[in-house]
């Protein structure tokens, strides 16, 4: 058995946050026109290192332009960042540049992400339209299209600018401000405070501001003219980016940012397939671990008084009542549906699945056999960098752990078995290694592990976070896991043989 990674998660985390950083804002009442001189004064570049867990490991930059168009003036902003990280082997380099055009009320009129993760490229472009935002993605074996409903409240971080070169903020003041996310292809709501204003000191402004979908909490500080100098991101591993030079900028991507995927023991622990219980204690740095992992059936968490809480988790066989093929229940729908990362509505997929299960209706049955054919037939991989969805993973069939639970959740799903992605930690010599593994609903929720060909998990699995495989859930888990890295340490208490 080959140790799990974190590849995906740290990339997404790389990614996301440098595009997710920039404060949101709009002005109340009607939107300010602004003329061609006034959105000239928004123009220019800016440089910025990115700093990670006290490192930096790339940079970001931020261009503004005025554009004539049919007689009509926009501001056209790009955004680009290039990270590099290393886990384990070699150097992994993400890039991605958005462009974002603005009418001259600073509302956004197109938006263009693009992505590229060590060669896999994915586009999205949105455009405001009478019916809405339509939304178009493009990546390897995916074309996809939809309209999101916009409000009154969509707009743009730059609608606060000018209120703030005037000088009208106040401390206190606060803003509510609808956004799109290319990163998740989804719509959500930024909620901006001034938490300070400019002193003979300190000449800044600092600005709060908050995701209400995605929870990410960054903090701005600019100029009096505009020019942001600092962005942080404490829930994004420690997140900064600091104004320089170009030249400074440019050559901070020579040295990637070092990230374990595993977070070490502080004794050995038997084999914990033969174990019926397992107790720790989590002992974060900077919070809590009582407030990021979750309590479940299998897995009880209690705060401490200090920054720890203490773990017992908890052998959980199947109960034997199995559900019957398909699962219809509406409350499960969300676990059910097809995404852009596991297709289980491609002819595909359910043809393989079909194949696996046969005629079976046990659903428990079922469960075991899909678990069983991804274990016997996926290449185990140390790392598989790449992103990949789950039509992917079945042309190729070979993978790390994320692979293995990407297409064991498809594979359900077009079976009509309602499933997981799990997010979390497993113990395996002497260390606690970054792992993905599935919830299988069969009349109740059970975990399994189809890298590790476990049908019900051990108790040295800890979930950290679990959701539907659509863009925004992994977002969710991605940040929830990530607040872990460099942050948590795991002692062994005791633990109870079978």
């Amino acid at each position: 058995m080959n140790p799990p990674c974190i590849d995906r998660l740290a990339r997404f985390l790389l990614t996301s946050a440098v595009l997710c950083l920039a404060i949101a804002g709009a002005s109340e009442g009607a939107p300010l026109r602004l003329s061609g001189d006034s959105l000239r004064k928004l123009c220019g570049t800016d440089w910025y290192t990115v700093s990670v867990m006290g490192k930096v490991a790339g940079y970001a930059s931020h261009k503004a332009r005025l554009v004539t168009e049919g007689g009509r003036n926009y501001l056209e902003v790009v955004e680009r960042a290039v990270v590099q990280i290393a886990i384990t082997g070699p150097t992994l380099k993400i890039e991605s540049e958005q462009m974002t055009r603005l009418d001259d009320s600073l509302r956004p009129v197109v938006i263009r992400l693009y992505e590229n993760e060590m060669g896999r490229e994915k586009i999205t472009e949105a455009t405001v339209a009478a019916d809405g935002l339509r939304v178009t993605v493009t990546a390897p074996n995916t074309h996809e299209t939809k309209t999101l409903s916009i409000t009154d409240h969509f707009g743009s971080d730059l609608q606060l600018w000018p209120e703030l070169i005037a000088g009208k903020l106040k401390l206190g003041d606060s803003r509510t401000v609808e956004v799109f996310r290319p990163e998740v292809d989804e719509m959500d709501d930024d909620i901006i405070t001034v938490l300070a204003l400019p002193t003979p000191t300190d000449g800044r402004y600092k600005l709060g501001s908050k995701s209400a979908r995605m929870g990410v909490e960054a903090f701005t500080y600019l100029l009096p003219d505009g020019t942001i100098v600092r962005q942080e991101a404490p829930g994004l591993l420690d997140m900064i980016l600091a104004r320089v030079t170009e030249q400074e900028a440019l050559s901070a991507s020579t040295s990637p940012l070092k990230i374990s995927n595993s977070i070490k023991a502080d004794r050995a622990i038997p084999d914990t397939v033969a174990l019926t219980d397992l107790s720790l204690i989590a002992r974060g740095r900077a919070e809590s671990p009582a407030s990021y992992i979750p309590s479940s059936p299998r897995q009880r968490v209690t705060a401490q008084p200090d920054l720890s809480a203490a773990l017992k988790i908890v052998r959980r066989p199947f109960s034997g009542a199995a559900a019957r093929l398909p699962i219809a229940d509406p409350n499960l729908a969300e676990y059910l549906k097809p995404t852009e990362v596991a297709q289980s509505d491609n002819p595909e997929i359910i043809k393989t699945a079909r194949e696996i299960v046969g005629n079976e209706t046990d659903a428990w049955k079922a469960a075991v056999a899909l678990n069983k054919w991804v274990f016997d037939h996926m290449v185990k991989v140390e790392s598989e960098p790449q992103p990949v969805t789950a039509l992917e993973v079945l042309h190729s069939m070979r993978g790390c752990c994320s692979e293995h639970a990407t297409l064991l959740a498809a594979l359900a799903r077009a079976v009509g078995l309602p499933s997981q992605f799990v997010t979390g930690v497993v113990y395996k010599n002497g260390a606690f290694w970054y792992h993905a593994w599935d919830k299988v609903y069969v009349g109740e929720w059970v975990d399994m592990d189809p890298t590790w060909d476990e049908t019900t998990i051990n108790v040295g699995h800890i979930e950290l976070a679990c959701g539907s495989l659509d863009e925004l859930s992994m977002a969710r888990m991605n940040l929830a896991t990530g607040r872990t890295i460099g942050a948590l340490d795991l002692i062994v208490k005791d633990w109870r043989p079978r």
